[in-house]
């Protein structure tokens, strides 16, 4: 994003929640914190309550905040970024990404592509070839991530029970867990 930003080129990156929007603003300031790039006259960040007016470099967004912007307003950009892109399927996704037909540089990151031939085909054409980096059996073999331990527990209840709380709400259901005793 920077040697983009060092060539002129307004970025967007589009994130799927605010507080990855915030988040993406505070680890930008982290990561500039000893080079002296500023993020605050750099970056902006539009969701509920920001202007949709842009005057950075730099736009953090999600998805919400832009998907029904006129076409012409995406012509600001030069760059997109899409991150957790393996939920680029959703129609407003793709509809943002054919808005930006004249975008030449789209880079799309994510730390879970799934394997279906669909998804894939899909990204690739928002995006472009898949580049896979490493994968998350590397990255626990090495150390960098925590390796996984599921533990499964299968809960089995009485016939009366299960009709009980076949209606129940997710909230009610988590309610019944915690507090029956068997």
């Amino acid at each position: 994003m920077r040697w983009h930003t060092l060539s002129d080129r307004k970025c967007i990156i589009v994130v799927p929640t605010t507080s990855l929007v915030e988040q993406m603003y505070s680890d930008f300031e982290d990561y500039s914190s000893n080079n002296g790039w500023s993020v605050p006259e750099n970056c902006q960040k539009l969701y509920s309550g920001f202007t949709r007016d842009i005057s950075k470099s730099v736009l953090i967004t999600t998805w919400q905040s832009i998907y029904t912007q006129p076409k012409a307003w995406f012509e600001q950009f030069d760059v997109i970024f899409g991150d957790e892109a393996h939920q680029f399927k959703a129609t407003s996704l793709v509809t943002i990404m054919e808005r930006m037909q004249h975008v030449k540089y789209r880079i799309g990151t994510t730390g879970t592509l799934d394997n279906k031939k669909l998804n894939q085909l899909t990204l690739e054409g928002l995006f472009g070839q898949v580049h896979k980096v490493i994968t998350t059996k590397e990255l626990m073999n090495t150390g960098k991530v925590v390796p996984i331990d599921i533990n499964c527990l299968v809960l089995k209840y009485d016939d009366e029970t299960k009709k009980r709380c076949k209606e129940h709400t997710y909230q009610e259901e988590m309610d019944f867990l915690i507090q029956n005793q068997a």
